[in-house]
């Protein structure tokens, strides 16, 4: 005689299927309002054990990675003001003017072999305001990315789409070109960010998408002083690429995954790049 064990939809049932067949315990899948799992009656026992045990497991592991992940707006904002307090150290560097000219975003020197001024760059601001109007927009397009990558990843995603558009704004550029700010990071985010939305909402949505990144480019670009806008665009276009290529390539959840790796990562680029600058 076989007793009916569980119910549930036929993802649920399928795994706890697989759980049974794994500790070779004879059961049977049936259809009625809802998918069922029935087992012989000696082995009801052992067979609701099993999946009791499977479903703690389950809860356990999944509050694990709630509680050890920082993504929240928390983790954001923690993150935002320790890359503050570093570039306000900066600011406050004295000579001023030795700390820019070793670290600036330079065409003529980058071309000749100074990369790390592509990463130097995105943390020399010429003043608080320009500052902190980049860290306020790199913390929305960072919380807003969290539904999608670990905080670890977005800080690295922000750092490589921002040192990649910088050194292809240098490359492209006629003449002396000079740029600083962590614009062209923020700019890469928000280019990561727009390919996550667009392939999980569907391809209708690029242009809310590409409507709403393009004005924010135009609205940043359109104020008094001298303002990157090609910088903004090549960070924008290098994110969108990277975020691409993950949902293509790499279509895992990666909301807990390199969480500390990418941040190490990040920061080591940006303070091994100083470290080069000031060796020099």
């Amino acid at each position: 005689m076989f007793k009916l064990l569980i119910t549930g939809n036929k993802k649920e049932i399928d795994t706890y299927s697989l759980v049974l067949l794994a500790r070779g315990i004879e059961h049977e899948l049936r259809r009625g309002d809802k998918w069922e799992i029935w087992v012989p009656e000696e082995l009801y026992d052992k067979a609701l054990q099993e999946i009791t045990l499977y479903q703690l497991e389950n809860q356990e592991t999944s509050s694990s990675k709630d509680k050890s992940s920082p993504g929240g707006a928390e983790g954001v904002v923690f993150s935002m003001l320790l890359f503050a307090i570093f570039n306000v150290a900066l600011l406050d560097f004295k000579p001023k003017d030795e700390l820019f000219a070793i670290g600036t975003a330079n065409n003529v020197l980058f071309l000749k072999g100074e990369w790390w001024r592509v990463f130097t760059a995105l943390t020399l601001h010429s003043d608080f305001g320009h500052l902190l109007g980049n860290i306020v927009f790199s913390g929305l397009f960072f919380y807003l990315l969290r539904a999608y990558l670990s905080l670890g990843l977005c800080w690295l995603l922000a750092v490589l789409s921002g040192g990649i558009g910088n050194a292809l704004n240098l490359v492209l550029s006629r003449g002396v070109h000079i740029s600083i700010g962590f614009s062209t990071a923020t700019f890469g985010i928000l280019g990561v960010l727009s390919a996550f939305v667009f392939f999980e909402r569907g391809r209708k949505r690029i242009l809310i998408t590409s409507g709403f990144a393009l004005g924010l480019l135009g609205l940043l670009g359109a104020g008094k002083g001298n303002i990157d806008l090609g910088a903004h665009f090549l960070g924008l276009v290098v994110g969108f690429v990277i975020g691409c290529c993950l949902k293509l390539f790499y279509p895992a959840d990666l909301r807990h995954k390199w969480e500390t790796k990418g941040l190490l990562l990040a920061w080591g680029i940006v303070i091994f790049s100083w470290y080069v600058a000031f060796s020099r």
